[in-house]
């Protein structure tokens, strides 16, 4: 069976405060736009960088949607905000594998 790839997709998450998310969509972009024009040019196939990005609080770009749409995930918009709430709660110490001690 020969395998032929098309597209490379880059997909970089981030967690950054609500504030900041369409400031951080831009940033994962340009970070990986040389890798992606790298990736191109040696192995002679066509990159996307998906950046996925959702704020601590569970904000989201109006882009969020696209970006999933690109990935063709059944993800829900629903999980993706309990991830970023559950993995960024100030007793989310059981979620990060952290573990306390008293």
């Amino acid at each position: 069976m020969i395998i032929i790839i098309t597209i490379i997709m880059i997909i970089c998450i981030a967690v950054p405060t609500d504030q900041n998310i369409e400031m951080k969509e831009t940033e994962k972009m340009e970070k990986y736009q040389e890798l992606a024009g790298e990736i191109t040019k040696i192995w002679d196939v066509k990159t996307r960088t998906v950046p996925i990005v959702v704020g601590a609080h569970g904000a989201i770009s109006i882009r969020l949607h696209h970006f999933l749409g690109v990935l063709k995930t059944d993800t829900s918009m629903e999980t993706i905000h309990k991830s970023a709430v559950l993995r960024t709660a100030p007793d989310s110490s059981h979620y990060s594998g952290v573990v306390e001690t008293k």
